[in-house]
């Protein structure tokens, strides 16, 4: 019944011939109270608000569609189309539940419109959403999520206006304080028009174009600026943010509750025209890049026993404009090479999107911190990128002192003495988990160490015979003790285990307790959440 048109009232209407718009037939001859199951004309208004509400909102979710900006009722009358106004139906439209308001509008489509601003066809990351990678990117600086639309836009290739307007701020990417900016070089132009005030932000600019000052008109598709990956950028690309004043946009967050994004912000897509397929008057060369986002598992400095292998993983980005495929490699380059191999594949990604990078290492034999670096590798043997580097500590467990053999000055063997209870009470307190957060993403038949910081917070010292118990859950390990740290009471330390992931994807969890000598268990459990991901 709902169906999207473009051009459905040809040159009597030319005006909404530019975007698509909904219409429904609504036959007379189906009224309220007939035998028909079809609602017609006359039927409650929240009937046809529910029925074009939850179309385009099905519709405007789909990625690549082109946005439904107007809404029209039709009647059809004998054979031919006629505009009907059902009164009140838009005031009812627009206070029904939670319609946002940029969804509909009453009259003609909107007249402010952004013209594409890259030379490229692609968007990787539309407003409203967080695809990087890192889960709290934009919530700790006070966002509920993206504040804009991210173009693909290599280093050096060329920005345009999206629409007439006047250069208000050329930025170069500090704060009035000189803190740095998380736009990096940016550039505001302000667009006054009928509907209202609006503000276009340029984002992650290597320069602006030479001889562009504030105060300039701009017209629409005029090049303003070079692309780069300048601020907070993880690759090279264009942010656009898109603002009018006097808005307020309200999303839901994670939780499900309110959020508002600042200062007038509002989503560009419905205003966005299509990439008219043009503009890449200047092709750029194939380029390869990465780019670092974070470390899945192993902080630096994180704590193996001496010969302990591990897996490394890093998150990274395709930053360039070539696919990484057969040849793409990760390569040992500096420091101390900690694996058994100098090249591992990288995985296939196409630009701009996210893949994790896992190596197998193992820690030296002798004490010491050690810094292992890796360099991605272009089929042609040409490194690109940052490197990646994973810093850990190496310790050679204490020797166990040798036991003096007393049998020859004694008759008779000695009977078994029974381990003495502890005196006062044993208790111990998780602090941190120190690799390995919990919900980790881990290869299967990965091996890796968990290690925890933890406290002794009862009365008695723990030395000898005090260790950590297998509890419950799935054991990673290959063994069910491992010794404490020898701590008095207030004395934090650390405990480590060698674990393998299960071969079985999915979630999984492991949980430890204390153990005293003589076989009372103690303490809050300590556990490892870890997620095993298809091998």
């Amino acid at each position: 019944m709902w169906q999207p048109l473009a051009d459905v009232l040809h040159d009597e209407y030319p005006r909404f011939r530019f975007v698509p718009i909904i219409i429904t037939e609504t036959n007379p001859l189906y009224l309220r109270g007939s035998n028909l199951s079809q609602p017609g004309w006359d039927a409650d208004a929240n009937y046809w608000i529910q029925r074009m509400y939850d179309f385009v909102r099905s519709w405007n979710d789909q990625p690549g569609d082109q946005y439904i900006h107007g809404a029209c009722l039709y009647r059809f009358v004998g054979d031919a189309w006629h505009i009907d106004d059902k009164p009140g139906l838009l005031d009812a439209l627009k206070s029904y539940g939670e319609v946002p308001k940029q969804v509909f509008h009453e009259e003609t489509p909107m007249t402010f419109r952004l013209r594409w601003p890259t030379q490229f066809g692609r968007i990787t990351q539309k407003f409203n959403v967080n695809e990087t990678g890192i889960p709290d990117i934009y919530t700790r600086s006070g966002l509920p999520a993206h504040e804009g639309v991210d173009f693909v836009a290599p280093s050096g290739s060329l920005i345009f206006a999206c629409a007439d307007g006047v250069i208000k701020q050329i930025n170069r990417g500090t704060y009035p304080d000189g803190k740095p900016h998380p736009y990096g070089t940016h550039i505001r132009i302000t667009h006054n028009t009928p509907e209202g005030e609006f503000e276009t932000v340029y984002a992650h600019l290597m320069r602006p174009r030479d001889g562009l000052k504030v105060g300039d008109s701009v017209s629409a598709g005029e090049t303003i600026a070079i692309a780069d990956n300048t601020g907070a950028a993880t690759a090279d690309h264009l942010h656009l943010t898109l603002k009018k004043k006097g808005e307020r946009t309200i999303v839901k967050d994670a939780k499900g509750k309110d959020a508002a994004y600042p200062d007038g912000v509002i989503d560009p897509m419905p205003y966005l025209d299509p990439f008219p397929g043009d503009q890449n008057t200047a092709p750029i060369k194939p380029r390869d890049g990465l780019a670092f986002l974070v470390d899945v598992n192993v902080p630096d400095n994180t704590v193996f026993a001496a010969g302990t292998p591990f897996t490394k993983i890093w998150r990274v980005r395709n930053s360039g404009t070539s696919d990484w495929g057969a040849g793409y490699r990760l390569a040992f380059a500096s420091d101390t090479n900690l694996a058994s191999v100098t090249e591992v594949p990288l995985p296939s990604a196409k630009p701009g999107e996210i893949r994790d990078i896992a190596v197998n290492l193992t820690a030296p034999a002798a004490s010491g911190t050690y810094k292992s670096t890796w360099k991605a590798k272009a089929p042609d043997g040409t490194f690109f990128g940052p490197a990646v580097y994973t810093i850990i500590k190496s310790e050679v467990p204490q020797p166990v002192a040798p036991v003096e053999d007393h049998r020859r000055e004694q008759p008779e063997p000695a009977k078994p003495v029974a381990p003495k209870k502890p005196a006062g009470n044993s208790n111990l307190t998780f602090v941190a988990d120190i690799t390995i957060p919990d919900e980790t993403l881990l290869p299967a038949n990965g091996v890796f160490v968990k290690t925890w910081k933890i406290k002794n917070t009862g009365e008695t010292e723990w030395g000898d015979g005090y260790r950590l118990s297998h509890l419950g859950n799935a054991n990673f390990a290959s063994v069910f003790t491992v010794p404490l740290p020898k701590l008095k009471p207030g004395e934090e330390g650390l405990v480590s285990i060698q674990m393998t992931a299960p071969s079985t994807p999915g979630r999984h969890k492991t949980t430890w307790q204390g153990l005293t000598p003589d076989g009372k268990r103690f303490g809050l459990e300590l556990f490892a959440i870890i997620r095993v991901g298809k091998a």
